[in-house]
């Protein structure tokens, strides 16, 4: 079977990378026409944006050998008055499974950027915590990662920018029954 001829490649002028699935979209609406296109082609143009965003962000965490969920765990850390959250407050901020947090917290303490620290009122809590290590490894990165993350927001107006951050709100807070 020849490829090529099914999926068109994402090249030459205007390509965004997204032209496929463009063009897979509207074979699909051909073939059931009840399909809402403007619907599911938001949610792969957001789907593609993510994953786009942390490739990019990748780039650059793998010369510091690091990836995006570690990055964005230190980064919440940072982000707290003390340094410190429970291994659940990271799980549920960042919607990643309770086992790949353990794993990459593990991995992170290994390196000295966070440690684990006995809750004192509550000794079967544990409280993750950057290290003085981990503060300074995450300033040294931070003028490459803010170059990568302002370069696609840069691409849209202030106006824009407040737009989409509550339009992108407003689907985070909208449950989605079966």
């Amino acid at each position: 079977m020849n490829t090529e001829k099914i999926l068109p490649a994402d090249t030459g002028p205007g390509a965004t990378g997204f032209t496929t699935t463009d063009q897979l979209l509207q074979v699909m609406r051909r073939r059931f026409p009840q399909f809402d296109l403007s619907r599911l082609t938001l949610y792969c143009l957001i789907h593609f944006v993510s994953r786009e965003m942390v490739d990019e962000a990748n780039q650059v965490l793998k010369t510091v050998q690091l990836h995006y969920f570690s990055y964005a765990l230190i980064m919440m850390l940072y982000g707290t008055e003390n340094f410190a959250l429970t291994p659940s407050a990271i799980s549920a901020a960042t919607r990643e499974k309770p086992a790949n947090t353990s794993r990459i917290c593990g991995e992170l303490e290994e390196r000295g950027l966070i440690c684990r620290q006995r809750v004192l009122n509550d000794g079967r809590k544990t409280l993750l915590v950057l290290t003085h290590v981990g503060v300074q490894f995450l300033e040294s990165i931070f003028p490459d990662m803010l170059h990568v993350t302002g370069q696609k927001a840069g691409a849209l107006r202030a106006s824009e920018r407040q737009t989409l951050e509550r339009l992108l709100r407003k689907l985070i807070v909208t449950p989605v029954t079966p």
